[in-house]
């Protein structure tokens, strides 16, 4: 989940796809890792985000 900011601070018209595309590729599985590439994938775009990025991710393991 991110926040509105996040997304404001994509270029693309399509922004959500922008962002699922972006985390589809990405490598990292570790949610703290992921939450930290696309805060820095959003602030790539903006020198001065124009509002607070907030990005929540989540770990679901299975119990064995």
């Amino acid at each position: 989940m991110v926040s509105d900011g996040v997304l404001d601070a994509l270029p693309a018209d399509d922004k959500e796809l922008m962002l699922q595309e972006f985390i589809a590729g990405m490598p990292i599985k570790n949610p703290q890792d992921m939450a930290d590439r696309i805060l820095l994938f959003a602030r790539s775009f903006t020198e001065n985000a124009a509002d607070d990025m907030t990005v929540l991710t989540a770990g679901i393991w299975k119990r064995k």
